[in-house]
């Protein structure tokens, strides 16, 4: 947990859960938040997004509809007999929400910052979920990714598989398609809603349009700028690097999945004389101020690890983002396509390479393989050792076999008005050292006991 001026503040709150079922709710808090974070962009923002959970009794459990009112503290409803969610005319429960609001900026959070969203988990067994403005609201039940789906109306402004609202940017008409320039790429293609009158960006392969699955890149496109446009995180990454793709030729219109190469599948593509060309396909997000270069590289490495040829390599620039109301301004779309690898004699050990690299140091920031992350354990500490005042251990979520050099990269380099000095490793454990600099101590900020687990992994299909 970093300074909440620089990170997005996130206020769970439950309705419907009675005295006895406070430790409840703060477990499918718990729960839900695993979700939430093991799916792209959030699990690499992990370490930027701070989590306040406030318990709130209600004297009965459940939740209202239009048929049965319940003495519920925050007095939430089902509206117009359909799953979405909101406050009953006959109580003040938005008034009590803007009032823990108000005492938790004053009481809790860094000088200066603010509660970005609030999530509400609702005590029922249905299936419920909505947003509007920075509520959203789902059960605190939900076995699925429904916290992602409703959180990210509110955080990401992103439309679902009935939205009409072309100001959403996955939500778009056919006179321009907003998402163009990744069509072809990771399953995005431009596909009429349930309504029909209007594109969405895959065939339902997409949290906002099914919530029991990862985003689609679009939407992870524009859940990531708006955070960073809006400065609800601040100096959390340098460069967006979505997983690229290699797949053999196709055509921009269709569905990538069918031509995706794999390694398992790699043998039988690449030998396939329908298929001549293989492509590298990514989508890059500068978020700094400076320009940077990244390198491209497509091939077949030997079991030693030396390129077989045809090895395909290019070296390409990402223009500084200068102003944040123009995130497209800063962001490219590139392609690398190679010859194919047919007649090619490959070799048990052989692996297929699909990476873009810092073009300076080499790393790899990004692979065509999904994504496996460690849970590094973070202390914040000043020079003299003692844990920074109202920080907390937390996890970050990084790439598996990652350097020193690649992990520093994503350190917040301000906590709590201190600036970064040093870092200490040892295995999965970070001290994060900060120079103090700040005079003054925040309030003592109340600790939510009990760890959040990262439940699954995102994937593909």
């Amino acid at each position: 947990m970093g300074n909440d001026r620089e990170n997005l503040v996130l206020l769970l709150l439950g309705d419907g859960y009675t005295q006895d079922q406070q430790q409840q709710f703060l477990q499918e808090a718990r729960e839900q938040l695993g979700r939430l974070m093991s799916l792209e962009p959030y699990s690499r923002l992990a370490h930027r997004i701070n989590v306040y959970a406030v318990p709130a009794v209600s004297n009965e459990a459940g939740l209202s509809s239009e048929n049965s009112k319940l003495d519920t503290y925050f007095g939430l409803t089902t509206l117009f007999e359909t799953k979405s969610i909101g406050f009953r005319s006959d109580t003040d429960g938005e008034a009590r929400v803007n009032a823990i609001r108000a005492d938790l900026e004053q009481r809790c959070l860094d000088e200066g910052a603010f509660v970005d969203n609030i999530h509400m988990f609702v005590n029922t067994d249905a299936t419920i979920g909505s947003a509007h403005g920075i509520y959203s609201f789902s059960t605190g039940r939900a076995k699925d990714y429904a916290m992602a789906h409703e959180l990210s109306h509110s955080v990401g402004k992103l439309g679902d598989e009935y939205g009409l609202d072309t100001r959403s940017p996955n939500v778009s008409t056919g006179s321009d398609i907003k998402w163009k320039k990744m069509m072809g790429y990771r399953s995005i293609i431009a596909c009429e809603n349930n309504d029909g009158r209007v594109l969405i960006p895959t065939a339902f392969k997409c949290n906002m349009y099914r919530s029991d699955q990862p985003f689609c890149e679009v939407c992870r496109l524009a859940l990531v700028r708006r955070m960073f446009a809006t400065g609800k995180i601040q100096n959390g990454m340098e460069l967006y690097v979505a997983d690229p793709e290699v797949t053999t030729a196709h055509n921009n219109t269709e569905d990538s999945e069918t031509y995706r190469v794999t390694q398992e599948n790699l043998l039988n593509k690449v030998q396939d004389a329908s298929a001549p060309f293989l492509s590298l396909r990514t989508v890059i997000q500068n978020l700094s101020d400076r320009e940077q270069k990244v390198k491209l590289v497509l091939g077949v490495v030997k079991k030693n690890g030396e390129p077989r040829e045809p090895w395909k390599e290019e070296v390409v620039t990402v223009p500084a983002l200068t102003d944040k109301d123009r995130m497209e301004d800063a962001c490219i779309y590139p392609t690398l396509t190679m010859n194919t690898l047919l007649g090619v004699d490959f070799e048990a050990g052989d692996r297929l390479v699909g990476e873009v690299r810092d073009a300076e140091s080499g790393e790899v920031l990004a692979t065509y393989q999904e994504p496996e992350y460690d849970a590094y354990q973070v202390d914040y500490l000043l020079e003299d050792e003692q844990p920074i005042p109202n920080t907390f251990p937390t996890q970050l979520l990084l790439p598996k076999g990652c350097s020193t050099e690649f992990i520093q990269e994503w350190l917040p380099q301000r906590v709590g008005g201190h600036d970064f000095v040093r870092m200490e490793r040892d295995g999965l454990a970070l001290r994060l050292f900060y120079r103090q600099t700040a005079q003054t101590v925040p309030p003592e900020k109340p600790k939510l006991e009990g760890a959040v687990t990262i439940i699954g992994t995102p994937k593909y299909n």
